[in-house]
C-alpha cells in the first residue's frame, strides 16, 4: 500500500482526496468510501474545502448507498456519448 501511495502522490494526488469525483451538468460531485471506519483529518479538511467550493460532497460505505447518492442528485447511472 505504501508503494501504491507513494505513485499516486507522484502523480498529483493530494493526501485525504475523495475516492470518486465527477462532474454532471457542471455540478461537482466527491465521494469518500469508506469500509466502516471514519474520515482522517485530511479528508474531513478536504471535505470542508469542497463544499465551501460548492461541491457536492458525501460518504458512502456501499455501491447501493453511491447509487442512491447518484439518483438523489440526477446523475444517471448509464448514459450514451453524444456525437
Amino acid at each position: 500500500r505504501a508503494i501504491q501511495m507513494s505513485r499516486l502522490k507522484a502523480t498529483g494526488l493530494k493526501v485525504g482526496a475523495p475516492d470518486l469525483v465527477l462532474v454532471h451538468e457542471g455540478r461537482f460531485f466527491a465521494i469518500e468510501l469508506k469500509a466502516g471506519t471514519s474520515r482522517t483529518a485530511s479528508q474531513e479538511e478536504v471535505a470542508d474545502r469542497l463544499h465551501r467550493a460548492g461541491a457536492i460532497y458525501t460518504v458512502a460505505r456501499s455501491v447501493d448507498e453511491v447509487q442512491a447518492f447518484l439518483t438523489a442528485n440526477g446523475v444517471p447511472l448509464s448514459a450514451r456519448l453524444r456525437a
